[in-house]
């Protein structure tokens, strides 16, 4: 069994690549539609957005099958 700080610290750093890659991959995107179309700030504000929101369903997937993972303990003890 894994040491809880190690287990948090993995879950941690997960989720934050999992936001921080679509961000990142949609500020890409966004840059070389500028380039390529001439549309200065528009497609890097647009695909910022779209990374966002596809950040945050990932972060969402991610943390609900983090917590799926977890079983309760089967009596609480005070």
């Amino acid at each position: 069994m894994k040491n809880p700080l190690s287990q948090w610290l993995e879950s941690s750093l997960r989720l934050g690549a999992d936001f921080v890659t679509p961000i990142f991959v949609g500020t890409m995107i966004g840059r070389v539609v500028d380039f390529y179309l001439g549309s200065a700030p528009f497609g890097l504000v647009i695909f910022i957005l779209i990374g966002i929101m596809g950040g945050s369903l990932t972060i969402y997937r991610s943390a609900k099958k983090i917590m799926a993972a977890k079983t309760p303990p089967d009596t609480y003890e005070d």
